[in-house]
This record gives C-alpha cells, structure tokens and sequence, in this order.
C-alpha cells in the first residue's frame, strides 16, 4: 500500500486467502501426509521434483503472459524514494525470474528432506543444554550460509538461464540442509 503497488482489497483478499488457507490446514494435513508416506521415496522424489518445476513453470508462464503490459511508472518512482537505491539498478524488478526460481528450489529441498527423513528411525531431539542448542545453531547456520551465500559466489551471472538454475540448486540445497542434513550431522556428532 505504501509504495502504490497494492491496494487494500489486495491486501485483505490475501489475508482471507491466508485465513482459510490456516482454517483448511488441520482438517488436509494427516490425511496428506499419510497419503505421501504411502508412496515410495522414488515417487515422493519424483512427486516433489514435478511440484517444483510445475511451480516454476507457471511462476515464467505469469511472467511471459504479463511482458506486454508495461509496470506503472509509479511503482519505480514509489519503491525508489522509499529505498533510496543508490546502486544504480531499478529499486523493483517484479518481473525477474529469480524468486520463482528460489521458491521452486525451497519447494524442491523441501519435499526431498520430507521424503528422506519420514523413513529415518533416528529421530532427533531439540532439547538439551543451551551451550548444545547454541552449537548446533552455529553449525546449522554455518551449513545454510555455505549453501545459500557460498553458492551464490560461485553462481554465474550469465547466461540468464544458468543463474536462475544455480539459483534453484542453491535454494534447495540450502532447505535440504536445515531440515534434513543438519538434524543427522547433529546426531552424529552427538549434538
């Protein structure tokens, strides 16, 4: 609202979209979940893999759809004076491809550490310690920035295409980590 690129009924449309999204949740989510660990890993694999690119496929059929209609000039102008972005880039880019391709990969990570850890007997604990808490902390951090930050050193900017793909790796990866591999690195390392 503040920077003119929403309007109310935007906002209130989403939080009602958010309400009955909360509402659904605990009436969908065992019977989901059950339905999914039913499912071999290699079809909870492929099942997450589909999501993800789904996702990302229309997230660019949006954004193709939408190229013809220029954006307002007002919500340059708007997010510009409310930034103050000095980099020379524009302060908004709502049409790069970069953030579809993030919540792909989220999507993708996501579903891969669901997948690996239903079948896992170990099961891990967050209790303990706060010293054992702040450790692990430390170490999970350390293993998101290495994914998320480390990466994106590495990624290329050009072409296009292969840094929205890095992008998506790194996204993922990133996810897989916290929720999956992290847990079992704590594990071992008795944590």
């Amino acid at each position: 609202l503040y920077l003119g690129v929403h309007f109310s009924t935007d906002v209130l449309a989403g939080w009602i979209f958010g309400a009955l999204l909360l509402a659904l949740f605990p009436a969908i989510e065992r019977p989901v979940v059950a339905r999914l660990r039913r499912l071999s890993m290699g079809r909870q694999i492929g099942l997450t893999l589909a999501v993800s690119l789904l996702y990302f496929t229309l997230f660019s059929g949006i954004l193709t759809a939408i190229a013809p209609t220029p954006d307002p000039d007002s919500w340059e102008r708007n997010a510009a004076v409310s930034i103050s972005a000095k980099t020379g880039r524009p302060a908004t880019d709502p049409r790069n491809p970069k953030d579809g391709s993030a919540a792909a990969g989220l999507i993708l990570g996501l579903g891969l550490a669901f997948a690996l850890s239903s079948r896992s007997a170990t099961r891990f604990e967050t209790g303990g310690p706060l010293a054992r808490k702040g450790l692990r902390f430390a170490v999970g951090m350390a293993g998101v920035l290495f994914f998320w930050l480390g990466l994106k050193a590495a990624a290329p900017a050009e072409p296009a295409a292969m840094a929205v793909a890095f992008r998506y790796l790194r996204y993922a990866l990133a996810i897989f980590w916290a929720l999956h591999l992290a847990p079992r690195v704590f594990i071992r390392l008795k944590l």
